[in-house]
């Protein structure tokens, strides 16, 4: 998808970080299981499918342009647009851990209550190193991130690792966000049975999106809201005023 339509989308996931990072690399071996050795100035955003339980969810990954200045109002535009964010740092570059502290600086002021986060050192196949462990875990600590950890794109190694606590903590949200569609829907439903009583057979058709067992108990609510079921409970709604008996019928 192109970057520019991305501006105006809401995504899960932000990946940032200086160019040769290994970034893309990153996304892209997250997304096929392979490594795709690229370095790209250009931005695209990917969508991968995920299996959550019975059903399938959409995770969509922005693959940030590192020529981009963090002060544009399209950097601006994505930091409050994404549910998440991951920090890609290179562990043979120090100032490649720099730029993502000093990003992270910059987007404290943009979104005071920040999403979630994920630190990534990348090429840890490489013996020459400038960033220890100990010195990016502190440091993901002290910010709060979800999780931090090194991976080899090269290798294969620590893809999952580096991705997962953040696709677990996305899935929960994204099901929660369907489980209270889902209760809105219902409401919506029972309220319009009340005001213009109809066969539940209405609805049985209607187009809902997401866990099957929620679904399924929004129906098997309007079930029980059948026209007779709703008459009765009109008739028991029937109020007294003074001396005026006022009963729906």
């Amino acid at each position: 998808m192109n970057s520019l339509k991305a501006l105006g989308n809401e995504f899960d996931i932000c990946v940032l970080g200086n160019a040769s990072t290994g970034k893309s690399s990153l996304i892209l071996h997250f997304l096929h299981n392979a490594f795709i050795e690229q370095e790209s100035s250009l931005e695209d955003l990917y969508i991968k499918d995920i299996r959550n339980g019975h059903i399938y969810n959409q995770v969509s990954v922005l693959d940030t342009s590192s020529s981009i200045d963090s002060y544009s109002s399209s950097r601006k535009q994505q930091i409050l647009n994404t549910a998440s964010i991951i920090y890609v740092y290179s562990i043979d570059d120090y100032e490649s851990f720099v730029g993502i502290v000093e990003l992270h600086e910059r987007i404290q002021t943009l979104r005071p209550s920040l999403p979630p986060i994920i630190v990534v050192g990348t090429k840890a196949d490489l013996e020459q190193r400038q960033v220890s462990s100990d010195e990016a875990q502190q440091w993901a600590e002290s910010i709060g991130a979800l999780n931090f950890s090194e991976c080899s794109s090269k290798r294969g190694v620590g893809i999952d690792e580096a991705f997962d606590p953040l696709i677990q903590y996305l899935l929960v949200s994204k099901r929660e966000k369907v489980r209270q569609q889902s209760i809105i829907s219902l409401g919506q439903i029972q309220r319009e049975l009340v005001l213009n009583p109809q066969t539940p057979d209405t609805y049985e058709t209607a187009s809902f999106t997401g866990d099957d067992v929620l679904v399924n108990k929004v129906l098997e609510e309007v079930a029980k809201e059948t026209p007779a079921r709703v008459h009765q409970q009109r008739k028991r709604e029937a109020h007294t005023k003074g001396d005026k008996c006022c009963v729906i019928v």
